[in-house]
């Protein structure tokens, strides 16, 4: 799995080591999931993949600065702050 952004300046290739990834080891996942439901906060993208939002955390700033993910209001139900993938971002699945 990889993303591409907007620009194509950033592409990365998910097949290596997770101990090279820096701690963001869950960039692809956390990606793939706000890109499966549309928008999510980190609470459901934490609960989505079963893990406590503390693990996600790093993943979660990398891809907002990086520009990634943005803002896409504020859940009425529940005032968390959802994200979407940033335009251009797209989700692709290696084979």
């Amino acid at each position: 799995m990889g993303y591409v952004s907007a620009n194509n300046r950033r592409a990365a290739d998910w097949s290596g080591d997770a101990a090279d990834w820096s701690g963001a080891e869950w960039l692809p996942e956390l990606l793939e999931t706000i890109s499966e439901f549309g928008s999510a906060s980190l609470e459901l993208v934490a609960w989505e993949l079963s893990l406590p939002e503390n693990a996600l955390w790093p993943a979660w700033r990398q891809a907002i600065g990086e520009h990634l993910i943005e803002p896409a209001g504020v859940c009425d139900q529940t005032d968390e702050q959802p994200y979407r993938l940033a335009p251009g971002v797209v989700i692709r699945t290696q084979p």
